[in-house]
């Protein structure tokens, strides 16, 4: 039986937008979390629920980020479809994704019935974002600079959803992640995919202890 989280009779759907402080760095920790937030955002009778940007990681200065990404079929996805599944629900959220040896800031929305549908955010925003991660569209980017910056550009992921509108059945999903939303762009594609609902998320960075990441580099003391 086709999983519906709306139907004709009804014009209303619970949706749940998850917020989460996130440990810096810390994808088991943070996975940990995320399903028990998930798992409540469910009892409580939501059919979508969204997880934050970087919802496995957060976003700093730290040590711990530069090894925190993880293969886009691992440990994140793996939770995402589980609970999908096992909830009945809509799931999504973006995580540090490794593919083909690059890293993208990838968005995993899993449905019920096992598929998923990726998009990566178009570019890096904030510069310590653009320590961490490729673009997902660099070539279309590149193109709009007057005057490019020299760098190697990244190729776009295989099985990026570029466009970000997910055609799940039933319903058209967009997907839109943090300053892709100011972004007329952003506007322009969801708009020509005929979206009936956008799901989007968002994660700030914060400052750590600043004696911490001194210590872990074995410097002296560091204000962020």
């Amino acid at each position: 039986v086709p999983y519906h989280c709306y139907s004709a009779s009804s014009d209303r759907m619970r949706v749940a937008a998850i917020q989460m402080h996130a440990v810096l760095g810390e994808v088991d920790t943070n996975l940990k979390h995320a399903s028990r937030f998930v798992e409540k955002a469910a009892r409580q009778g939501a059919k979508a629920v969204v997880l934050p940007e970087f919802f496995t990681t957060g976003l700093g200065y730290h040590p711990s980020m530069m090894h925190a990404h993880r293969p886009l079929n691992g440990k994140p996805m793996q939770m995402l479809k589980q609970l999908s599944r096992d909830l009945q629900i809509w799931l999504g959220g973006s995580y540090l994704a490794e593919s083909d040896g690059h890293v993208y800031n990838t968005f995993v929305l899993a449905v019920p019935d096992g598929r998923i549908f990726t998009h990566d955010k178009d570019f890096p925003t904030a510069d310590m974002e653009q320590l961490l991660y490729a673009g997902g569209e660099d070539n279309e980017f590149f193109k709009l600079l007057k005057k490019p910056i020299i760098r190697q550009v990244i190729p776009e992921r295989k099985g990026n959803i570029k466009s970000g509108v997910f055609d799940i059945g039933d319903f058209r999903i967009g997907n839109a992640m943090c300053w892709e939303l100011v972004r007329k762009r952003t506007d322009r594609r969801l708009l020509e995919g005929k979206t009936d609902l956008i799901l989007a998320g968002s994660g700030w960075w914060h400052f750590s202890d600043p004696k911490e990441p001194a210590e872990q580099l074995g410097g002296t003391e560091q204000h962020w």
